[in-house]
């Protein structure tokens, strides 16, 4: 009803494509009829149930999908959605994902799996004695006020306990107060940080700090959780404001680009960071994405999500706040301000205690 999105159908696939008008972009595909089974001598053992026809309700609020093959109607509501761009599981490395249901009633949670490539983790029919991952989606019922924690390995169900994969999580979840975030630690539980779950996709992404000093290295993770893909453009510019190099990589539709910033398969050239000391990351695309960071050595890890600067849900901020500033025993904190504007502006900053009285502005 607000003319912001097209569902059309896919008769062959048994889903229902959803195209962002302001965007063209096409998110991920919402599910609906199930494959039907031929009979034993039909040539076609299993058939699609055939989406024709699509139709919402006047609200908006329910869209009816009539499938032709099975003679049966899909109900599909509203669902809101987020994306884990970065889960790993290996002998170094493990996520973890916490989901919080805010709302006052039961909320039902999809959860879909894909490695790096944009292929769906399931299990491989091809190995009939070892299920490689559990069902992809999966459903998951979260009650008023419950929270629900797992790590990557326990929400794919992936076997042998020993096995190795990375990718990326599409959830789905039918009410709008549902928040999580999600955390990359090793094993040793030594170093562990993360990110809030991305919500909304941008054209402009911005990497606000980055680090490369000592044994520290950068790790940039661009998601295009559409079905269609989008070439990345890179700029790695000083504070400044001064482009220092800029690199495109090829993006795919439902593919994790991941790269350090420097070294062999780097996003930028060694050369480049001679003499560097300081600067940022602009993510340009034509179709969303979304990004995120983590720098870390040996000892230590920080984790922070590519913030979005222009987007259809984007809207800038004129006031922002730090929850939490501290500078005693040896610890700092470090404010990063970066503006896109196209003129000057004016930046007014107070510090207050834990009491909110003004200590210096």
């Amino acid at each position: 009803p607000d003319g912001k999105f097209l569902f059309v159908g896919a008769p062959i696939d048994d889903v229902v494509l959803k195209m962002n008008l302001r965007t063209f972009e096409f998110p991920r595909p919402v599910l609906v009829g199930q494959k039907l089974h031929g009979a034993d001598e039909d040539f076609r053992p299993f058939f699609s149930a055939a989406p024709l026809e699509v139709a919402s309700t006047p609200d908006g609020e329910v869209m009816t999908v009539l499938n032709f093959n099975s003679s049966t109607i899909d109900l599909v509501g509203s669902s809101y959605s987020s994306f884990v761009p970065r889960m790993v599981s290996n002998a170094t490395w493990f996520t973890g994902i916490a989901m919080a249901n805010l709302s006052d009633a039961e909320a039902g949670l999809d959860t879909r799996h894909f490695n790096n490539g944009g292929i769906r983790l399931q299990d491989l029919t091809a190995t009939e004695d070892v299920i490689e991952f559990g069902p992809s989606p999966k459903r998951i019922p979260l009650a008023p006020g419950q929270q629900f924690a797992t790590t990557a390995r326990l929400l794919t169900e992936a076997q042998p306990v020993d096995s190795t994969f990375e990718g990326w999580i599409h959830m789905d979840v039918d009410q709008k107060d549902v928040v999580g975030f999600f955390m990359t630690g090793d094993r040793l539980q030594n170093r562990l940080d993360g990110g809030l779950l991305a919500t909304e996709t941008a054209q402009l992404v911005v990497i606000p700090w980055i680090r490369i000093d000592g044994e520290f290295q950068t790790e940039i993770i661009a998601l295009s959780p559409n079905i269609t893909g989008t070439d990345v453009l890179l700029t790695l510019l000083n504070y400044d404001g001064e482009i220092l190099e800029q690199t495109t990589r090829l993006g795919f539709g439902g593919v994790v680009t991941n790269a350090a910033l420097k070294g062999p398969n780097g996003f930028f050239s060694d050369d480049t960071f001679e003499g560097f000391d300081g600067g940022y990351v602009v993510m340009e695309v034509t179709e969303g994405i979304v990004a995120f960071e983590r720098y870390f050595d040996g000892e230590r890890l920080a984790s922070l999500n590519g913030i979005a600067v222009n987007g259809p849900e984007v809207v800038p901020a004129k006031r922002l706040y730090l929850p939490q500033a501290v500078a005693f025993g040896g610890t700092s904190t470090a404010v990063t301000l970066l503006y896109f504007g196209a003129g000057t502006t004016t930046v007014e900053v107070a510090f207050k205690d834990d009491q909110g009285s003004v200590v210096a502005t």
